[in-house]
């Protein structure tokens, strides 16, 4: 199997995301839906393997379902992205009443509604500007 530089990355930070979801309150009131975002999916290989490990640590804490946003340019292979969505035409999450969603758009623009994602993810695409910062 290899090994991306991107999944070495993301493989840093993973104990971290465990930390913050087990010390994240949880309201019962807001959102119903437990929102989780990666901005810049590409294919979605990595976006799917750290949101299984989010989805599968929300779990551990709530029974809401749970909606996966995997977010990336209108340049993206889509396609791919779709199939490792639903390999074999089954859901590729297999907790009860977790969803998915591609989203199409750039991360510096408002994509999702206000207060709707609870943990957001970016590996490597922070590394992309679409204009020079000084």
């Amino acid at each position: 199997m290899v090994r991306w530089p991107q999944m070495a990355s993301i493989d840093f930070v993973l104990p971290w995301l465990d930390a913050a979801i087990a010390s994240m309150p949880l309201s019962e009131v807001w959102p119903t839906t437990i929102g989780l975002a990666d901005f810049g999916c590409s294919e979605g290989g990595n976006s799917i393997a750290v949101m299984q490990r989010l989805v599968s640590a929300f779990r551990k804490r709530s029974s809401r379902p749970i909606q996966t946003h995997h977010i990336d340019l209108p340049t993206n292979d889509y396609r791919e992205l779709f199939k490792n969505l639903r390999p074999e035409g089954r859901p590729v999450f297999e907790a009860a009443e977790t969803y998915s969603a591609a989203v199409v758009g750039s991360m510096y623009d408002q994509l999702l509604p206000p207060r709707s994602i609870h943990l957001a993810t970016t590996f490597n695409s922070i590394a992309y500007l679409s204009r020079r910062v000084e």
